[in-house]
């Protein structure tokens, strides 16, 4: 069984019962999001993953898509962005091609990193299709107050 939708996202009808259950499972979901005032976690492996844990957690204060179970990708995310970024300095010293025309063995790490980045961006909710789903359920709720507001 693949993961549930937040309620926000259903786009088909459903009956009161339905809509009730699915607020109280939101509810339920939801965790709290202490770690955005912690200090970054020890398994952090540099300056460069701390710093970065600083900068997303600035940005993420603002957004609700993550909360203290979603740590872990969080910390995945940082880690590969360090390891993208060392690949990077030392590619950036090397020639991107090695003896008989073959690429550079960092070429492959780099990519290897720029992936990881990738897939934990997307399971701690920062990549840009969380993001916009993000802001279209918070448009969608502007929408909704609005129209109570003055009965469109």
């Amino acid at each position: 069984m693949g993961a549930k939708k937040p309620m926000a996202l259903h786009t088909s009808h459903h009956t009161k019962a339905e809509l009730a259950v699915m607020e109280e499972e939101n509810q339920v979901a939801t965790c709290s999001r202490s770690f955005l005032n912690s200090k970054p976690p020890k398994i952090l492996i540099d300056k460069t993953a701390r710093d970065e844990w600083k900068r997303i957690c600035l940005i993420l204060k603002e957004m609700s898509v993550i909360g203290d179970l979603d740590i872990y990708a969080l910390v995945g995310y940082c880690n590969s962005w360090s390891l993208y970024c060392r690949a990077t300095t030392e590619l950036a010293q090397q020639p991107l091609s090695v003896e008989s025309g073959k690429a550079n063995p960092l070429v492959n790490v780099q990519i290897k990193y720029a992936n990881e980045m990738r897939a934990f961006a997307v399971k701690a909710g920062i990549s840009v299709n969380a993001r916009l789903t993000y802001a279209s359920l918070q448009v969608k709720d502007i929408d909704n107050e609005i129209n109570n507001e003055f009965g469109l």
